[in-house]
């Protein structure tokens, strides 16, 4: 490998981390409460991080969580994810024509990735003619790497949050207050 090809592929992990540290930033406190949610729901680190790694969509996971507390069964949950998920179908088309080029299963990496904030970071991008796929996935999967992380560690932190602490208590049981 050469050095020119050594600095340009440093250049797109570069260009990626820059654009997408924002949405990395933000996902910290987010994930971690998530984890904590979780937690208080019943919900294992182990389990917290494959719902991550599975949905990687903090609406979603948010929206599953408390059903999971209210005792929704698993299809209504996984209708209910369905359906707040849609969006994302219509985010990936518009992103989908930067990408004609592109191969197939590097495609189907990208758009797993894809969430309103990197959407939303990587489209002007890509409408200025100056963005690739590299640099969209690097935002993309750091901001899931971030994600995952985050959440796994607000499941592990959240067994030592009493139950109802700091406003926590909208996470349990729908009875735990109003019975």
């Amino acid at each position: 490998m050469t050095s020119d090809s050594i600095a340009a592929n440093d250049s797109f992990f570069k260009d990626g981390l820059s654009a997408g540290w924002p949405i990395c930033l933000g996902y910290l406190p987010i994930g971690m409460a998530f984890g904590v949610l979780a937690q208080k729901a019943g919900l294992t680190p182990v389990q917290i991080g494959l719902m991550s790694l599975l949905v990687f969509a903090g609406s979603s996971q948010f929206i599953a969580v408390s059903m999971i507390s209210a005792g929704a069964s698993a299809a209504a949950i996984i209708t209910t994810t369905f359906v707040v998920n849609m969006r994302h179908v219509l985010m990936s088309s518009a992103l989908a024509v930067y990408l004609r080029s592109a191969h197939r299963g590097l495609l189907a990496l990208y758009a797993y990735g894809v969430t309103d904030e990197s959407f939303a970071v990587n489209l002007p991008r890509f409408n200025a003619h100056e963005w690739s796929l590299g640099r969209a996935m690097v935002v993309n999967h750091a901001a899931n790497l971030t994600w995952f992380f985050s959440t796994v560690a607000g499941g592990i932190g959240g067994r030592f949050i009493p139950e109802g602490a700091l406003g926590i208590d909208y996470a349990s049981s729908p009875c735990s207050s109003a019975c």
